[in-house]
């Protein structure tokens, strides 16, 4: 075949295609930050004459970035130009959507909405909106329909958030991306850095590249960041919590921890020690797989290599672990004394965009704005106060208990603002049959998404760089999100406006907002962390960098470098600093609170789906040939993949080493390759590490209008495995 070539690194004879304007010149630029995952990059867009965004340059002096963009930075944005945008509001009438005006769709969402005005009402917002959109959410759900059934779509591991909020006081992370930087030590849990939060992972790669960082991976999988790990534990897939416990019982057993520290600034060791009891070497080693050698050697590097960090996105958890997980990381923090100082801290590695921000902002079944408790009569007799109207007491329902109760017919009307991937990849189960189980269904979407098609009232809602506002990123720096575009057809507004005419419909107070800087002048007052954050302070406190003149030639990237608007990291007093260090003198209230741990054993697999798949993937495997095949103008990776199975699983199934085999998980999805027969992985596990090439060939391939924001995650997956016949492979 003369379309195909051999590469001992494919990937790097694949490529993403940019939008089909990137060959036309610029008409202006605009500098804003980009909403596709929450490191928070600043990028200069290029705009053509007819306003479409043709190309997005990441700014070379920004704080965050210095210069970079990942992949989805780069290509992501080019939903914003696509023609099938919704445009105009859309109501359902015998089943059939019809378009109608603002006023018509307005009155339409808000009589469908009102009766189920309590714990029948459920409110789950993008990651990608705003913060002054998510705290007007937010007050929607608790003062126009007395619910605490909100939430943000990407919070798929809640017990991140419970725990940093226990143990620290903020469900926040600790430390900059300057501190990551300038760790001796870092340690990164359960994490596909390298593709979610690119720019945090560069940071690590550049400083182990430079010997000036050494590095702990703790993953079942292989993903890009494994390779580059001084030390590498694989614990079975949905032991994290158990093998976390026993690193931190090892430091205290080796006496590696800062006393000093643990007596000046936490509480609550003795009953944390009591919690340790279950957890030790040889039972923590035999649930997790990872030997004590290895343990004791991640413990002593943690503890004792110097200014340490630790980075978590927890995705091999199992449900309900979380919380367990994260109050371990937090206790070793404290324990060793990296929070606080410099080149030390803990950074949860959220997915969602400005999942930090729906934090602060409220959207959260258990918190109010500022992270304050739900059911505090205090708290709830403030708030109630401050908005002028009733609030409920009750804690509310998460993003994946809300489709539990949906389906169940407790929860009966739902508003979803903006789509997401959790939506259709089983996260939250059968959304699609929650969603048909609902009496009324609002949804602003960009796109007639099949979330939005189930609509009762589907609005057509503006995109981010669209809009005007603020956005928060992993370490809590408040950004300037800077209007680039406007939409040049029909009647697209921002979920801002949509949510504030609703309640307004409704009859409730308080939404009389006119711009999202008046929001934000709110938050100031009722949320002491961002009472010196403003719009105008933001803009005002842009930093010139000085570079050539323009009429001399330049690199693009210098050439659009004038202003940087840095931002400001909470907690941020009027007339002061930010805080690029959490907790430098004091934990919120005072002391950390070392969290209790509790054994939890990996729960049983269905007969069915007998065997755990940990699926992993890396940029390139020098080992492997593959070929490289042109289809319809594209080139795409084909190759056999290697399902690694234990040698007692693949006796029990009678297969082979080389046999066709396929994994089926769970939710049906199929994973073709080739049996490898090895110990290195555990009974009941079937490893598969794929490569980033063939993620940017679905991309390409891709038929949705917003394909970054569909992006299949690599979580551990239940599967079973068959034998394929000649005819099958």
């Amino acid at each position: 075949n003369p379309h195909v070539k051999f590469s001992k690194e494919p990937v790097k004879n694949l490529s993403i295609d940019e939008t089909k304007f990137k060959w036309e010149t610029a008409a202006r630029t605009e500098q804003t930050i980009c909403t596709e995952c929450p490191v928070g990059c600043t990028l200069t867009y290029e705009v053509n004459r007819w306003d479409k965004a043709i190309r997005a340059i990441p700014e070379l002096n920004a704080p965050v970035n210095l210069g970079q963009a990942c992949f989805q930075g780069k290509f992501g944005f080019d939903y914003v130009n696509d023609k099938r945008r919704i445009t105009q509001p859309l109501v359902k009438r015998e089943g059939q959507f019809v378009e109608t005006s603002w006023d018509d769709a307005v009155r339409a969402a808000a009589d469908g909405l009102a009766p189920y005005a309590g714990d029948g009402f459920a409110l789950l917002a993008s990651p990608r909106l705003t913060n002054e959109e998510m705290y007007v959410a937010q007050k929607f759900s608790r003062v126009a329909m007395r619910s605490n059934n909100v939430n943000v779509a990407s919070d798929n591991h809640p017990g991140i958030a419970s725990g940093l909020l226990e143990v620290f006081g903020y469900a926040a992370g600790t430390m900059s991306f300057d501190d990551l930087r300038g760790a001796a030590v870092s340690m990164v849990v359960s994490a596909n850095i390298t593709e979610e939060q690119n720019i945090a992972a560069v940071a690590i790669k550049q400083a182990v590249r430079a010997g000036t960082q050494r590095l702990i991976v703790i993953d079942s999988r292989e993903v890009e960041l494994t390779r580059y790990a001084n030390l590498w534990l694989r614990p079975f897939p949905g032991t994290d919590a158990v093998l976390l416990a026993g690193l931190l019982r090892a430091v205290i057993d080796s006496d590696l921890g800062n006393e000093g520290f643990v007596d000046a600034r936490s509480g609550g060791w003795d009953e944390m020690m009591a919690s340790l009891e279950p957890f030790t070497p040889e039972a923590v080693a035999d649930e997790t797989g990872v030997t004590v050698e290895d343990i004791e050697r991640a413990a002593s590097l943690f503890a004792t290599g110097g200014p340490a960090a630790v980075l978590f996105a927890l995705d091999g958890a199992t449900p309900g672990t979380e919380l367990n997980a994260t109050r371990a990381i937090a206790n070793l923090a404290v324990v060793t004394g990296n929070v606080g100082g410099p080149n030390t801290g803990v950074m949860p590695l959220y997915q969602g965009a400005n999942q930090q921000g729906a934090y602060d902002m409220g959207v959260a079944p258990g918190a109010m704005p500022g992270h304050e408790p739900v059911g505090d009569p205090e708290t709830m007799a403030r708030f109630a106060s401050l908005w002028d109207s009733p609030i409920p007491a009750a804690g509310g329902a998460g993003a994946a208990d809300t489709f539990r109760a949906a389906r169940d017919g407790n929860v009966k009307a739902m508003m979803l603002l903006g789509d997401h991937v959790h939506y259709d990849d089983g996260t939250f189960g059968d959304v699609a049959e929650a969603l048909v189980a609902l009496d009324f269904l609002v949804v602003t979407d960009g796109f007639m998404s099949d979330v939005a098609a189930q609509a009762d009232v589907v609005f057509p809602a503006r995109q981010s760089i669209e809009k005007t506002g603020t956005i928060t990123n992993l370490e809590r720096r408040v950004q300037p999100l800077r209007q680039v575009l406007a939409p040049t057809k029909g009647d697209v507004r921002t979920d801002l406006d949509i949510v504030c005419s609703i309640a307004r419909a409704i009859g409730a107070p308080g939404f009389a907002y006119e711009t999202p800087h008046q929001v934000l002048d709110e938050i100031q007052r009722i949320v002491p962390e961002y009472a010196g954050v403003s719009y105008r302070r933001l803009l005002a406190e842009g930093v010139v960098t000085p570079k050539p003149a323009n009429d001399n030639p330049l690199p693009t990237q210098v050439r659009y470098s004038d202003v940087v608007y840095p931002g400001l990291q909470w907690p941020c007093a009027v007339g002061a600093e930010g805080t690029p260090t959490l907790y430098q003198a004091a934990f919120r209230e005072g002391r950390a609170q070392l969290g209790l741990l509790a054994w939890t054993e990996r729960p049983p697999n269905p007969s069915e789906f007998p065997l755990t798949l940990a699926h992993g993937r890396v940029l390139a495997q020098q080992d492997r040939e593959a070929a490289i095949a042109e289809e319809d103008g594209a080139n795409r990776i084909t190759r056999d993949e290697l399902l690694v199975i234990h040698s007692v699983d693949a006796a029990g199934l009678e297969i082979e080493d080389g046999n066709a085999i396929v994994a089926v998980t769970d939710t049906g999805k199929r994973h073709l390759g080739v049996a490898k027969i090895s110990d290195t992985v555990f009974p009941g596990m079937i490893a598969l590490t794929t490569l980033f090439g063939a993620l940017a060939s679905e991309i390409q391939a891709s038929t949705s209008p917003d394909p970054m924001n569909h992006l299949p995650r690599l979580t551990a997956e239940r599967v079973r495995v068959e034998k394929l016949g000649a005819k099958d492979a």
